[in-house]
């Protein structure tokens, strides 16, 4: 690799890690987050607020993937339901 590929590739992935971080520093507090990596059943767990889903409106499979297990969805109906959170103290914009 010549020098001037190598000096573009890590400015390029400076910039990318500067985003990156500047993201996340600057995203809100999250409310919710369903990782969907439980493998089976169909129940979602919310690893942050405890607002777990269903999956409803059809059979959901569990399907080998590139990490372990993926959800394959065989049918146009099929969707999460999620008892209401509340959110309090939102930030405006």
């Amino acid at each position: 690799m010549s020098i001037s590929k190598l000096l573009i590739f890590l400015v390029v992935l400076n910039l990318l890690i500067l985003c990156f971080s500047s993201a996340v520093l600057s995203a809100p507090k999250l409310i919710a987050r369903w990782p969907l990596d439980e493998g089976s059943g169909n129940v979602i767990k919310d690893v942050v607020g405890g607002n777990d889903g269903e999956f409803v409106g059809g059979k959901l499979q569990w399907v080998s993937a590139k990490f372990e297990k993926g959800l394959e969805f065989p049918g146009e109906n099929i969707h999460v339901a999620i008892k209401k959170i509340l959110i309090w103290n939102l930030p405006t914009r």
